[in-house]
């Protein structure tokens, strides 16, 4: 009797174990995959924006590009980095200094595990 209760137990364990494995999850975590894929592509075209934003400033210092061309080509890459901030911010529901934030927590950690490895 104690060897049947004791099959019956590990088979029940075995099969709560072993359920999530079968489970139709897949579909939310490739949803939150792709979610998070988008997120961090809107993220970099944002930092490239703001890159050439800043080549944009360095070129009209320099006197490589006219007051006109400049405030005409300004306009448009704020614009840009209005809607991509926009875009980002209804994907993933944070504000911008909340992703911002954990950017730089994530920085932070990899630095430290980094050092650690050395």
């Amino acid at each position: 009797m104690l060897n049947i209760l004791f099959i019956f137990v590990v088979l029940f364990l075995s099969l709560y174990v072993i359920k999530p494995l079968f489970s139709h999850n897949d579909k939310t975590i490739a949803q939150l995959n792709k979610k998070t894929a988008r997120i961090e592509d809107l993220v970099f075209q944002r930092e490239l924006l703001n890159t050439t934003i800043q080549e944009l400033n360095f070129e009209h210092q320099m006197g490589k590009i006219s007051d006109n061309d400049f405030n005409q080509i300004m306009n448009e890459h704020q614009q840009s980095l209005n809607g991509l901030e926009k875009q980002i911010q209804f994907h993933s529901g944070k504000t911008m200094e909340n992703i911002q934030k954990k950017l730089e927590q994530e920085i932070a950690r990899k630095k430290q595990n980094l050092g650690r490895k050395k």
